[in-house]
């Protein structure tokens, strides 16, 4: 029997992280696991820089 590989869920909880989110997500994303086992949940705790933006860019223009 062929074992199944597991989700990976990853949760980041942010705020007002710009400086540092696109530097995070391209870590995750370029993880060996394959992309299509991987789940990237961003959590922003109301965030008055660019975060959410810099997220909702990041996640049109990623190919998982």
């Amino acid at each position: 029997m062929k074992k199944k590989n597991p989700l990976v869920s990853v949760i980041l909880l942010v705020r007002n992280e710009e400086k540092f989110i696109e530097k995070c997500l391209n870590s995750i994303v370029n993880q060996t696991i394959p992309k299509n086992l991987i789940e990237v949940l961003v959590i922003d705790g109301n965030s008055t820089d660019s975060t959410p933006e810099i997220v909702r860019l990041y996640s049109k223009n990623i190919n998982l």
